[in-house]
């Protein structure tokens, strides 16, 4: 992927003038919302630039060199280029660079969301059990039994609270900005239609489906009874709870 990032912001260079007058965006998730998929997505674009996780901790310390990143980010680039962007989970801006983003004019806010937190909780916590974070082929899956989580109620709890908290922070911090909503179930479900409107939110035409080359396979097809090993117990203790239904499966 970063050598195609690469490959579109060298073309042209030579005789193609640059600017920045391209649409600017930023997607905000949390790990395990399909971002992959979708940063994968827009980049088949050929006028579009999606880049990773430029300011998470692997890349920067947070709250260190916000600035000189999204600078890179918004540098100058070839004509040919419509669109720029890149994602940025919850916990990778602290406060007051959440505040600096939402000062940026006419930044668009592609907001991902998973209507079922449990899911997305449960695909971190095995994706750190097993070490695997993606696959291109059904036949790397890993077996369920080898992939089953024991999940505390508290945690699980202070998870589905933080979440929230950070998904209405973002809604009231990009009030004014161009914002889409966009969810996982209805990303994978429909995903050539939500891949179109992206692409008309973000000012770039639309391509045919043959054009964008992406091989992600879900990691995870099993219900939630079969990867949460105490996933009865669970159910019994979120009844009558705002989070009882992320256990219907």
């Amino acid at each position: 992927m970063q050598n195609q990032i690469n490959y579109k912001d060298q073309v042209g260079t030579i005789a193609e003038r640059q600017h920045t007058n391209y649409s600017k965006f930023i997607i905000v998730s949390h790990a395990r919302s399909g971002s992959n998929l979708l940063l994968n997505s827009l980049n088949s674009h050929p006028n579009l630039i999606a880049e990773h996780e430029i300011f998470a901790a692997h890349n920067r310390d947070i709250g260190e060199n916000f600035q000189p990143t999204l600078d890179r980010l918004f540098r100058a680039r070839p004509e040919s280029v419509k669109a720029v962007g890149c994602k940025i989970f919850y916990y990778h801006l602290n406060k007051d660079e959440w505040q600096e983003l939402g000062k940026i004019p006419e930044l668009k806010v592609i907001h991902l969301k998973r209507r079922n937190r449990l899911s997305m909780i449960v695909s971190m916590k095995v994706a750190f059990k097993t070490d695997q974070w993606g696959i291109s082929d059904e036949s790397e899956r890993i077996d369920v039994l080898k992939k089953q989580i024991h999940l505390n109620e508290e945690s699980l709890r202070a998870s589905f609270s933080d979440i929230e908290s950070w998904e209405n922070d973002v809604t009231k911090t990009f009030g004014q900005h161009p914002l889409k909503e966009v969810y996982y179930e209805d990303f994978t479900s429909q995903y050539e239609n939500t891949l179109d409107s992206l692409f008309n939110f973000l000012d770039v035409t639309t391509i045919p489906t043959e054009m964008i080359n992406i091989k992600h396979k879900k990691q995870n097809p099993e219900p939630l009874d079969q990867l949460i090993q105490n996933y009865s117990e669970l159910k019994e203790k979120f009844q009558n709870t705002p989070w009882q239904n992320y256990f219907d499966c």
